[in-house]
Formats: structure tokens, sequence, C-alpha cells
């Protein structure tokens, strides 16, 4: 037999199905967004793919990331695949400065009285650092067995903790209330004081 013209034909060639594996997926917040990163598997030879990997995240929390369904030149992924990863809350650093109060530091003890931000109070005596940018913060007591009938600090250790919001764990710090020795002037005189011209001596005792 002679074959008397070409016999040319269509044939297919499929991509190829791939998998995917996740790695880093824990993060602590240091305020920068943060996401799972994802290799493909299944590749042949020295074939390279970057996978496009969604639902990047900032704030402390779970989450979701995704590498949607994709057919892509001699690969596919046939469903999406999806990972859990979580960022987790930052420690924070509260170094006491000056954490003993006297029992009539007027400003600090009205400021616990009429409910105030604690911050302005413990301003110089408290530092709070670790924290990534601007962060609010706020001092609390918990608890009425700290105060007495005025509202004031009783004397003795108290807890206060701060918190700077929930992407950051919250800290505690003892602070003691000191007391103020109250103090009683006694004078006294040896017999009864006549002018005679030169100085008398008086004694006083604490």
């Amino acid at each position: 037999y002679n074959l008397a013209e070409e016999a040319p034909f269509d044939f297919p060639i499929a991509p190829k199905s791939i998998g995917v594996e996740w790695t880093t997926t824990a993060f602590e917040y240091d305020g920068a967004p943060h996401k799972p990163s994802a290799t493909a598997t299944g590749l042949v030879g020295d074939d390279s793919l970057t996978l496009n990997v969604t639902g990047e995240q900032t704030n402390a929390g779970s989450y979701t990331a995704t590498v949607a369904a994709f057919e892509q030149g001699n690969y596919k992924l046939e469903s999406a695949s999806t990972k859990t990863f979580t960022i987790k809350k930052a420690d924070l650093t509260v170094t006491p400065a000056s954490l003993e109060i006297r029992e009539r530091e007027t400003e600090v003890m009205q400021a616990f009285a009429e409910g105030e931000d604690l911050v302005e109070a413990f301003a110089g005596r408290i530092i709070v650092s670790g924290v990534s940018g601007t962060v609010t913060y706020t001092v609390t007591i918990a608890g009425e067995d700290n105060y007495d009938d005025d509202g004031l600090l009783t004397v003795g250790a108290h807890t206060f903790t701060i918190d700077a919001g929930s992407n950051y764990n919250a800290a505690s710090v003892s602070v003691t209330v000191i007391a103020t020795p109250v103090v009683t002037v006694i004078a006294s005189v040896e017999g009864e004081l006549v002018y005679n011209g030169s100085a008398f001596e008086i004694s006083y005792a604490l």
C-alpha cells in the first residue's frame, strides 16, 4: 500500500492536576499583614508555579486563606484549597517605673475616686512598651474591696490590669499604696517662763 496523502489528526494533552502544600500558619501580631504561604505539589521536573494566596489579615484572630481553583498552562487545581491560620495576641511589656503611692497623693487618689482614666494618674509610674504603633491602653482595678468609703484606694497592694485592646494580651502589675504617718508634735518647757532678757529653750518631740 501507498499512503496517498498526510493524515493529520488532533489529540489533547490535558493539564496535570496538582496539589497544595501550606506552610507557616501561626503568626504573632506585629502591626504587619500576614497570610500562610502555599506551594504547588506534583509539578513535573524543574517546573515552577506561583500560587496566588488570598485572605491576608493584620489583627489578632483566626482566619482562612484560599488558593482558588484554576487551569493555567500545563497545570490545574481542580478545587479551591483553604487553610486556617491564626495571628495570636502580642504580649505587653509593663515596666513599673514607680508603683508606690502615698495615700495622701491627692492627684492620684482623686483620679480613682472620680473614675478618671488611670493612665493620666499613672503618667510616669508605668511604662507600657512592646506595642506596635500608637496604642491607647487603659488601667483598671477590679473589685470594690480595693476602695474605702470615700472611693479612695485602701492602704496595701492592688493588682492593676493594663489592657491595650484586642491585639495584645492584658498585663497585670502590683501597685502598693503606702500609709502616710501622721506626725504629732509635742512641745515642753521646764518650769514657768519669766522674761529675763535671754532666749529660752523649748523642747519638741515627734
